[in-house]
This record gives structure tokens, C-alpha cells and sequence, in this order.
């Protein structure tokens, strides 16, 4: 849990209590993530899963603080180019 200046404007409440939509609590899980990698992976898998789109993802990552977002920024640019397939090769067919 952390502080926010930045109230999402939908959150989901389950069981009383307020939740980030899934695409502001990717942005902020893969923010924090101690590698480029990781995060790549993360929003691969909720992209192919279909949870959110890249639009989404990359709106949350332009309406959010910049301080942290590295990691989220080159997953992104990733995705964006296109790499997601060789993701999926390396790990679903390995």
C-alpha cells in the first residue's frame, strides 16, 4: 500500500475496500521491480492474456510519476516493437 496524489478514478471494491484498476496497479508493480526483465514479463503476460491492452498500459505510463518508471518505460518500448512473440517463444514453448 502506498500514498497517491493520483486517485484512480474506477476502483474495484472487493470485500469494503477500494483496489487499483489492473492496468494502475501493473504500472506501479512493474515501477518497483528489480529488473528490466521482470517487468517485460509481467505486462507481456497481461497483454497476451488479454487482462489490458498496450493503449491502456501506455496511457497509465504517461499519466504517471516518471520517478521510478524505468523499468516500466523500456517494458513498454519493448512490447510496443513488437517483441512480445519472441517472449512467448522463450516461455511457453521452452
Amino acid at each position: 500500500m502506498e500514498r497517491t496524489h493520483r486517485l484512480p478514478s474506477d476502483p474495484r471494491v472487493i470485500e469494503g475496500r477500494r483496489h487499483a484498476p489492473l492496468v494502475r496497479a501493473a504500472g506501479d508493480t512493474v515501477s518497483r521491480m528489480p529488473g528490466k526483465s521482470d517487468a517485460l514479463a509481467t505486462l507481456s503476460e497481461i497483454t497476451q492474456r488479454k487482462l489490458a491492452t498496450l493503449d491502456a498500459l501506455s496511457c497509465e505510463l504517461k499519466a504517471g510519476n516518471h520517478r521510478g518508471s524505468a523499468h516500466f518505460r523500456a517494458a513498454m518500448a519493448h512490447l510496443e516493437a513488437g517483441i512480445w512473440w519472441l517472449l512467448r517463444a522463450i516461455f511457453v514453448w521452452s
